[in-house]
């Protein structure tokens, strides 16, 4: 099964569609989830299917029963809106639709959860509809088990002045799969995502993210920092499309992987499309290394290798954290990072 295809010219040229997903991963034991639980919203529940725009896959969309939940948001709320999925042993098999309805003028920080300690298999399709004036901060964790299979499918649509800020955290599974989508159809509205991953033994990591504008003076954005141990591999594709009527739009996108190992893979491929005059775009791309001399000069200060190595990966990550409207939440993730690198001694 292909995941997240590019055109076939990209493909020949990069070979960035080189990452397929076995078709047994559809074979798992479907059984109903109960590991769901929120905080300061409650959902209307709907088993009306939803297609994204940009599927993941059409395969893997046939082979799932997904269950609708709606969440209407008004209004300026102090509060942090919390969904998490608690994965187990009798909760292995996730297949949701969730979407978030945020209304003119609304304010909301929404945190979405994925945990768990069994082997699981988790399909999420987020879609976030935001009207005039709306803002929202979403935060998503994924850190499930090893062996488990992740499949990410979020969508937004924003209006006039809307604006959305993501920030995806993904610990990587076995398979981690991300596909985001973004249509900026009114004026002055605005699409920041960041994405942070760290990737070990040999988990597999396709992250395809598409901003499509279509309004005046709208901004995109995309940054994805991450880290590659053992075997890992990742593809990365990004692409700022500037549609017709995207006059004095502007779009930038950067990606920067670190290769902690000789048998890490990273593969990535930005892309700037545009059909309108007056747009500034800019994209870039970086592979780096933690050499021996610096790690020698951190060491020589006091630190051991695992302490400076952890020192200068989260130094490259702040760029994604920095910003992050939970600190309590930015230190349990920094810890997990820690807890991660700790591992890898």
């Amino acid at each position: 099964m292909k995941i997240n295809m590019t055109p076939v010219r990209t493909s020949n040229n990069y070979g960035i569609n080189e990452m397929n997903v076995p078709d047994e991963i559809l074979n798992c034991k479907k059984c109903q989830f109960h590991g769901i639980s929120f905080k300061n919203f409650e959902p209307k529940f709907d088993d009306v299917k939803e297609i994204p725009t940009k599927p993941i896959s059409e395969k893997l969309l046939k082979n799932i029963e997904n269950e609708k939940l709606v969440f209407n948001i008004n209004g300026t709320n102090k509060n942090i809106f919390e969904l998490k999925f608690n994965f187990d042993n009798e909760n292995a098999y996730c297949s949701k639709t969730v979407v978030f309805n945020i209304f003119n003028n609304a304010n909301s920080k929404i945190v979405i959860r994925y945990q768990g300690n069994a082997k699981c298999f988790n399909y999420s399709f987020l879609k976030f509809n935001l009207l005039e004036n709306s803002n929202a901060q979403v935060v998503v964790i994924c850190e499930l088990d090893g062996g488990s299979s992740n499949f990410q499918n979020i969508e937004s649509k924003l209006s006039k002045n809307a604006k959305i800020d993501i920030k995806f955290i993904d610990f990587a599974q076995d398979y981690s799969i991300l596909n985001y989508y973004s249509k900026l159809e009114g004026e002055c509205s605005k699409s920041e995502i960041k994405t942070l991953y760290l990737g070990k033994d040999k988990n597999k990591i396709d992250i395809n993210i598409f901003e499509d504008i279509f309004g005046e003076k709208c901004l995109a954005e995309i940054e994805t920092v991450g880290a590659l141990f053992d075997e890992a591999e990742k593809n990365f594709k990004g692409t700022i499309n500037f549609n017709k009527g995207a006059k004095k739009s502007y779009g930038n996108e950067s990606e920067l992987c670190l290769l902690l190992s000789k048998k890490a893979k990273s593969k990535a491929l930005p892309m700037l499309l545009c059909t309108e005059e007056d747009v500034d775009g800019s994209h870039s791309t970086a592979v780096g290394k933690i050499g021996d001399k610096e790690l020698f000069y951190m060491m020589s200060r006091g630190l051991t290798k695992t302490e400076a190595l952890k020192l200068m990966i989260k130094a490259k990550f702040n760029s994604v954290l920095n910003g992050l409207f939970d600190e309590q939440l930015k230190e349990e993730i920094l810890n997990k990072i820690d807890g991660k690198v700790n591992d890898e001694k």
